[in-house]
């Protein structure tokens, strides 16, 4: 009976040391994650980085800062910038990652129809005239009408 108390006692030693070291490797873990968070100041820095690359490929520009748009923390992922033609000069992004800057999300728009350049269009009044067609010529031209109605039946 002693040595099957000693065996109990033994492995119960074991399994309680095993779940303090669990319990140890969980809070390093979150330790972990606290540690790579970036900063918001750091995560505008890397979406505007993010933004520029792709607006690059697609448009041959960079048009994006950090200070474009506000990094915000939502649901532990960042978030920067909107998608919208009142944008930096017709440019806008959006851009998502994780809380440390994984898993990126990147959209780009170029606006060309709000470009400060361009002269504001105006709208230009117009004339209507109506023609009025002889009792005579209106009979030719169904006439007309029907016959090539008729050509189009017989040939498809």
């Amino acid at each position: 009976m002693k040595k099957y108390l000693v065996t109990f006692f033994f492995i119960l030693t074991i399994c309680f040391v095993n779940s303090l070291g669990t319990t140890s490797l969980h809070a390093n873990e979150e330790a972990e994650k606290k540690e790579k968070s970036l900063t918001q100041e750091q995560a505008a820095t890397l979406a505007s980085k993010i933004a520029n690359k792709k607006f690059q490929k697609d448009f041959n520009m960079s048009p994006f800062t950090p200070e474009s748009y506000k990094a915000e923390l939502i649901d532990n992922k960042w978030h920067w910038g909107k998608i919208s033609p009142a944008g930096i000069n017709g440019c806008s992004a959006n851009v998502t990652f994780s809380r440390d800057g994984s898993d990126e999300n990147v959209k780009v728009a170029y606006h060309t129809d709000i470009l400060k350049n361009e002269p504001d269009l105006k709208k230009v009044p117009m004339e209507i005239e109506i023609i009025k067609i002889p009792e005579s010529d209106r009979n030719k031209i169904e006439k007309a009408f029907e016959s090539l109605k008729d050509k189009e039946k017989h040939n498809p």
